[in-house]
């Protein structure tokens, strides 16, 4: 497959950004730093087999949302495309054109990170391929030679999730004050996806300023500072014949709308 985070805790698909996962940084959270309930991640120090790719660190921030606890894990916020990869003993991934061994991709692409559940000493996260994986190491690959997020990175095969009705997902109206647009996410032998991005239009009636992406499993992703003008999900085809994002299951409908606040 080739690849190019809301807080409820269950990762399906590994990332946001640009590309395999949707574009959105720290802001978008409800950050909880004052406690350490989640067991420290530790930096992947592997080497890329390529001179054309480089290894950094991941940025981590705790999390907390009706009471349950998560971590952020980001990529660097720059012009390249990353992989955010975890040390996984028997995987393999082929990642920007070049064969890793031991390691699972988490997501791929530009501005790119996921939110993990994590109980304790035990931090989950879903791979690329579907996989829930326990991870204890991460790090970001960064592409040096092309952004292109069609030809990033190649991951075995998930039969099955290729026959989602995305159509019958979308609203059936727009929100007064909001635009949407809809980006299919091209893949070779994975799960369909789907980048849907939320922008927010003049509307001077309507009270509140920020926007959010609301699923039928609740709110999705919002933005709490108001002069962001969009905000970005990306939706995965699931083997069952339903989509799901990084923090939701079985979602069978989605709408942007104006919020005052999410609590």
């Amino acid at each position: 497959m080739l690849l190019p985070a809301v807080v409820l805790c269950t990762v399906l698909v590994a990332g946001y950004g640009h590309g395999y996962g949707n574009g959105y940084g720290n802001e978008y959270y409800e950050s909880k730093k004052d406690h350490n309930h989640c067991k420290k991640l530790k930096h992947y120090d592997i080497a890329p087999p390529s001179g054309s790719q480089l290894n950094r660190k991941a940025k981590f921030t705790q999390l907390e949302k009706n009471g349950k606890q998560c971590i952020m894990i980001d990529c660097p916020i720059t012009s390249h495309t990353y992989a955010l990869i975890a040390g996984h003993d028997g995987s393999e991934f082929n990642i920007f054109g070049a064969d890793y061994s031991d390691t699972v991709v988490l997501a791929a692409g530009v501005n790119v990170g996921l939110v993990a559940s994590c109980d304790g000493k035990k931090i989950t996260a879903t791979t690329t391929d579907g996989k829930k994986v326990n991870i204890k190491k991460v790090a970001c690959i960064q592409n040096n030679v092309s952004n292109d997020l069609n030809s990033t990175v190649t991951v075995p095969p998930a039969p099955g999730c290729n026959s989602c009705n995305f159509e019958a997902m979308k609203p059936a109206l727009v929100t007064p004050g909001t635009d949407m647009q809809y980006v299919d996410i091209p893949v070779t032998g994975g799960c369909m996806r789907t980048q849907v991005s939320c922008i927010k239009l003049s509307d001077p009636d309507n009270p509140c300023r920020n926007i959010a992406i609301e699923t039928s499993d609740g709110i999705e992703k919002w933005t709490v500072d108001s002069v962001a003008k969009s905000i970005d999900v990306v939706f995965v085809c699931s083997p069952d014949g339903t989509y799901s994002s990084d923090s939701s299951m079985k979602i069978n409908k989605f709408q942007c709308v104006f919020t005052c606040g999410v609590t």
